[in-house]
């Protein structure tokens, strides 16, 4: 089954006009196929296309800018970890770290890791004076 094509009458500038007629690649160019396919690579491609070169080098830094953060983070929470549980080792009060010492440092260490949960849960902040320091 054929298209039905339907006729469309078009002011263009001048100037546009020039340039479609200076465009003829071929003698058998065709300008209404011509004008047809730009108008639907427009209105296909318009959006997403337009959005991509507006936002897409912006994104992909705001991206990359966002895994360093988060590997920043995680470096620094497992620093923080480590270094937190050698000074609940180290202040188990006894000269040499033994059985009896570790099972201390793990019990605060999971003390520790419980408080900071429940605070992050309840959203509070170390340095908020509201906030009371329980068990720390």
């Amino acid at each position: 089954m054929a298209k039905v094509k339907v006729s469309l009458h078009l002011r263009l500038d001048t100037e546009v006009m020039e340039r479609l007629r200076a465009f003829d690649p071929s003698p058998g160019f065709n300008r209404s196929e011509f004008v047809e396919k730009a108008i639907l690579y427009r209105l296909d491609y318009r959006g997403a296309s337009e959005l991509d070169a507006y936002f897409g080098q912006r994104l992909h830094r705001l991206s990359n800018q966002m895994h360093r953060i988060e590997r920043d983070s995680r470096i620094q929470l497992e620093s923080l970890a480590l270094f937190i549980h050698h000074a609940f080792l180290r202040d188990a009060h006894l000269p040499d770290p033994d059985a009896s010492a570790q099972a201390v440092a793990k019990a605060r260490f999971e003390t520790f890791v419980r408080q900071v949960s429940a605070r992050l849960v309840r959203g509070d902040k170390s340095l908020n004076p509201d906030t009371s320091q329980e068990g720390v």
